[in-house]
């Protein structure tokens, strides 16, 4: 009996069921590891921007909530809100950083962590 391979949730989680003889799941290991990941780049983040002096204290106030807020939305599904608000608050950093033109360290580590946290919401 040949397997049949089924794509089942969210396409940009990539889970997969295959049916045949024996049934197993395989959820893209990949997305989980990036996942895992996310929390030391929140960390990352977190950190530079309470250490940065350039940043004043309302600016710093509202990015470490976003941070926050992209926790959570780290935790959830994929779906489209979630997708909707993660692009949302990427777009928050950029205004931040453009607007803030002193922080360099924010700007050269949000640029290297960019890639990763479109990739995890899929965008």
């Amino acid at each position: 009996m040949g397997n049949k391979i089924y794509k089942v949730g969210n396409v940009s989680n990539n889970s997969i069921v295959v049916q045949g003889e024996d049934i197993s799941i395989n959820r893209n290991e990949q997305h989980e590891n990036t996942k895992k990941g996310f929390d030391e780049i929140l960390v990352d983040l977190k950190n530079v921007i309470e250490t940065d002096l350039n940043i004043k204290e309302y600016d710093k106030k509202e990015s470490l909530a976003k941070l926050k807020e992209l926790e959570e939305l780290n935790k959830r599904t994929n779906d489209e809100e979630s997708v909707n608000k993660a692009r949302g608050i990427i777009r928050w950093f950029k205004g931040l950083i453009q607007e803030i033109p002193n922080t360099i360290e924010l700007a050269d580590r949000f640029n290297k962590y960019l890639p990763q946290i479109q990739k995890l919401f899929g965008l």
